[in-house]
This record gives structure tokens, C-alpha cells and sequence, in this order.
């Protein structure tokens, strides 16, 4: 929490990257983004091939998990999702909004309402194993990451 928003280098992707590497141990790709992507009448870098990456669509109304990764429309002229967050459990979520410094926020109100839909990860809906590495707990490490993105684009 705290970082500097630096589009394309230290942004709302890149911080569900450095989450996802960190604290549950899954690489998300990267992606080339031009700043303002989401108003250049085309792009839709969020959910395009979503899918076929391995990620899930939740419906509308499933419970939230930690690691759910949710995907809202800010003032996005191509009508699309142009903000994520991950939720972190007990209503909050960690989020880097565009120009401000990286926050955990409660989820609700006018998040809630500028969700488009939520994600899972594939790995996140499979049953536990225990030889995988276990997640560290996001409550007992309060030193967040260094660097984030926007495009969510490999579930692999």
C-alpha cells in the first residue's frame, strides 16, 4: 500500500501481478498498455481471452473469496473495465487507482457499483493440496510489493 501510480509500470495490473506472485505464488503475464487504453474506442484489455487464460467468470452474485480479482469501469468511453482490485477477504479490497497511491478500501458503496464482474483464478477454485505452497496471510506482512499492470491476461 502506498506506491506511487506510475502507468504501465506501477498500476492497478501490476498491483493484482505483484499480489498474485506474492502471496499466492501465480505469475500473471504482462502486457504492453498505452496510457488511456480504455478510451481509444477498441481496446479491452481486461477481458478479452480472459477465458481461454483460465480465468472464471463469477456470477453475478457468488460470495467473494481472497484472491478474487475485481474488474470495474471507471470513466472508460469503450464502455469496459479499466480498474481491478483483489479482494482480500472481511469486505476489503487492495486497489491502485489511477493518479493515487495504492490503498487497501472497504468494498462497497462506489466500488461496488463500478464492478462489471468478478474473476477467479482456476488454481484459486481447485481443491487445496496440500504439497503446494500455502499463501502467505496478507495480515502478517504489511510490506506490499514494488511494481504493478492493467491487463488481465494470463491465468497460466
Amino acid at each position: 500500500m502506498g506506491r506511487q501510480f506510475v502507468h504501465g509500470v506501477l498500476d492497478f495490473w501490476s498491483l493484482v501481478r505483484d499480489y498474485y506472485a506474492r502471496e499466492l505464488g501465480i505469475a500473471l503475464e504482462d502486457a504492453f498498455r498505452p496510457d488511456g487504453w480504455w478510451n481509444d474506442g477498441q481496446s479491452d484489455l481486461y477481458t478479452a481471452g480472459l477465458e481461454q487464460r483460465g480465468g472464471i467468470v463469477l456470477p453475478e452474485h457468488a460470495e467473494l473469496q481472497t484472491g478474487d480479482v475485481i474488474l470495474m469501469q471507471i470513466r472508460s468511453t469503450n464502455g469496459v473495465p479499466n480498474h481491478a482490485a483483489v479482494y482480500l477477504g472481511d469486505t476489503h479490497i487492495l486497489h491502485h487507482l489511477y493518479g493515487r497511491l495504492s490503498s487497501r478500501d472497504v468494498y462497497g458503496g462506489y466500488w461496488r457499483q463500478a464492478t462489471r464482474f468478478v474473476a477467479r483464478h482456476a488454481r484459486l477454485s481447485t481443491p487445496f493440496d496440500p504439497r503446494e505452497p500455502t499463501p502467505r496471510d496478507f495480515q502478517s506482512d504489511r510490506t506490499i510489493f514494488d511494481r504493478k499492470q492493467v491487463y488481465f491476461c494470463s491465468f497460466s
